[in-house]
């Protein structure tokens, strides 16, 4: 990285960790730390450092040091000194008007029924333009679901609202009935199959071990029965049997060869 690329990431460093971090939809914590991980979220929509992965920060910051931040292994902040008096300034406030707020594809049918709960541990982030909530989603997916929060409806149901900056509102949970969302994508008829569930897959996986796992059916062989190709099993008795007629043969062939010299001596002995 050349020298003016290093200036030119300092700057916008220092605005996402000492100004404005609402202008990159971001939320430090209370300290002012923030991960590489978000932070490279953060810099996917800067021109010209979208390349930048969580590690190759790190080396920025270990390699480069730059003056006013501090860094640690997973995280980086601005000086507590460098820091903006209001940037961890979350006062409760009343919008006065709708908020949207972006929901990942896979989680839409559970934001439509259940609404969302940050439970305790982190903020859910709330847009005053529709443009920062497109990007705020696409942090975590391609094709975002942009809902519409109905500020006057959630008030009335006792919802409460913080400030984050000039672009941001944060919130602790979301009922559904608060929300305007898109309708559910149809389900694939026709031609096209529906995507199985865990059930079917399970079903369709176990029929198809069992199906490969049957032995195959041969029709019985003449005599002995023959399972596979050039492979014959015997019963004891068929074992036996042929042990038996072995031996007896080869006691005749025996016998019959020593009366054949007995005849030959004894033709001898009268010449």
């Amino acid at each position: 990285m050349n020298k003016k690329d290093q200036n030119r990431l300092k700057k916008i460093l220092f605005t996402l960790l000492a100004r404005r971090p609402d202008m990159f939809g971001m939320v430090l914590e209370p300290s002012g730390w923030l991960t590489y991980k978000k932070i490279h979220k953060a810099l996917m929509f800067e021109e010209g450092f979208r390349h930048l992965t969580p590690v190759t920060l790190r080396q920025f910051f270990h390699l480069y040091r730059p003056e006013g931040f501090e860094w640690k292994d997973t995280m980086a902040r601005a000086l507590p000194a460098e820091q903006s008096p209001d940037l961890h300034d979350h006062t409760e406030i009343v919008p006065e008007d709708d908020l949207f707020i972006a929901v990942r594809p896979r989680s839409h049918r559970h934001v439509l029924e259940s609404g969302m709960n940050s439970r305790g541990r982190d903020w859910i982030i709330l847009s005053r333009t529709r443009e920062m909530a497109v990007r705020i989603g696409k942090m975590n997916a391609q094709n975002p679901v942009i809902g519409t929060l109905k500020v006057e409806r959630a008030l009335q149901q006792g919802a409460k609202f913080y400030k984050a900056g000039k672009l941001l509102v944060l919130t602790r949970y979301v009922r559904p009935g608060w929300l305007q969302m898109p309708p559910l994508p149809r389900e694939k008829t026709g031609g096209h199959e529906k995507e199985p569930t865990s059930a079917e897959e399970a079903g369709r996986t176990a029929a198809k071990n069992v199906k490969r796992r049957a032995p195959l059916e041969r029709e019985p062989s003449k005599g002995i029965e023959q399972q596979t190709a050039g492979a014959f099993f015997m019963t004891p008795d068929d074992f036996f049997g042929l042990v038996d007629k072995g031996a007896g043969r080869g006691r005749r062939r025996s016998k019959n060869k020593g009366a054949r010299r007995g005849a030959k001596r004894k033709k001898d002995k009268n010449r």
